[in-house]
């Protein structure tokens, strides 16, 4: 007999709350303490983040540590297409702006991996969708994530699911390099072949 797993509060398994709103410690004279930021742009839609379109933030002063990311948190879009970011050490340290949620989980109950793929999935970009509030940017408010009722499978199964999930992307990202690679070889070919017969 199989026992059905039970759906927990995520604000029961992690602390959440929104990023920094930027213009209330931004320096207006280019002096003080400088962040890498966190922006849209540089989280893509399927959930990666783009390091190359990292911005620089000024404060006036030194922020706390609960506005930058650390290593297990999953950072979330709050607008379209609402995409999650598991934060690794190479990601950690950036100031999250309030246009983002920052959820930090108990790593006793919940694998910031399963975490990560539970919220990328369709059916919960949906969900998420489906509870924005009625503006231009369909927002999702941060409340809606201590809110959430995400399946609370054992943490081996996590595990296992975020082991999977992580083998997964990593082939996707050499597949995307093989491609291009590929790509270039073949213009390269075709060059040497063009030069040679002019």
């Amino acid at each position: 007999m199989t026992t059905k797993n039970k759906k927990v509060s995520l604000s029961e398994l992690a602390s959440i709350r929104s990023g920094l709103v930027l213009s209330r410690k931004r320096s207006q004279e280019e002096r003080g303490e400088i962040y890498a930021l966190l922006t849209l742009r540089s989280v893509k839609e399927d959930g990666e983040l783009d390091m190359s379109a990292i911005d620089r933030y000024v404060s006036v002063g030194v922020l706390p540590n609960t506005y930058q990311t650390s290593v297990g948190d999953v950072i979330v879009r709050l607008t379209w297409p609402y995409s999650a970011v598991l934060i690794d050490e190479q990601k950690a340290g950036m100031l999250v702006s309030s246009h983002f949620v920052i959820i930090r989980p108990d790593r006793e109950r919940l694998n910031s991996g399963y975490l990560h793929w539970i919220l990328n999935r369709p059916a919960m970009r949906r969900r998420i969708y489906e509870n924005t509030s009625a503006n231009m940017m369909n927002a999702v408010r941060p409340q809606f994530f201590s809110k959430l009722n995400i399946t609370h499978l054992p943490m081996a199964k996590q595990v296992k699911i975020a082991a999977l999930q992580s083998l997964h992307r990593r082939e996707q990202i050499l597949l995307k390099r093989l491609r291009a690679e590929r790509a270039l070889l073949a213009q390269r070919l075709t060059e040497n072949i063009y030069n040679a017969t002019i």
